[in-house]
């Protein structure tokens, strides 16, 4: 039979590496997200250049337009995930400052 007290420090061990594999879970999928919508600028920008050479022939306004929004949309993917990385590297601190030791490294 397990002693009491080393029971408890096993099931808090066990909630920590829980909790650090939730933050792991969250910041990959902030990424993911992120990427996907600066793929989607790119592709934006590949379909109004097709549409330009094909039918519109010379629209500058149609690719300003096109790169203004695409610009919005790697600013909208790059702003998350700056704050996506300093909330998980604070809850890292703070999980490892609630025992007085530090998680390891992946």
């Amino acid at each position: 039979m397990t002693a009491p007290w080393l029971a408890g420090r096993l099931m808090y061990g066990a909630a920590r590496e829980r909790n650090r594999e939730a933050a792991d879970r969250t910041l990959m999928a902030r990424i993911r997200t992120s990427l996907s919508l600066i793929g989607f600028d790119f592709g934006i920008d590949a379909i109004v250049q097709t549409l330009q050479e094909m039918a519109l022939g010379n629209a500058p306004n149609l690719a300003l337009n096109a790169r203004i929004l695409g610009f919005g949309f790697i600013a909208v993917a790059l702003f998350p995930v700056i704050g996506a990385m300093a909330q998980y590297r604070l809850e890292l601190t703070l999980e490892s400052g609630n025992s007085g030791t530090s998680l390891p490294s992946r």
